[in-house]
């Protein structure tokens, strides 16, 4: 059973890997576009939900890690 668990583990650390990507993408994104002339990345709205994500992406991160250090010992 310990296997399963260290192997759900490893899929997860991938998945925070794929989430870390898309977030940087997205912020690269609405720093380049533009919409009725600024970059959308002025508009509170778009500022609020990468926020949102950024901080679930942490919460995922750091629960991942302490997940890992429990595991560990």
């Amino acid at each position: 059973m310990e296997s399963l668990q260290a192997e759900r583990l490893t899929g997860v650390q991938g998945a925070i890997g794929t989430m870390e990507y898309v977030l940087n993408i997205t912020l690269q994104y609405i720093s380049e576009r533009k919409a009725f002339d600024p970059e959308i990345n002025k508009f509170q709205v778009l500022r609020h939900q990468i926020a949102d994500m950024a901080t679930e992406f942490e919460a995922y991160k750091s629960f991942t890690h302490q997940t890992s250090y429990r595991m560990a010992h």
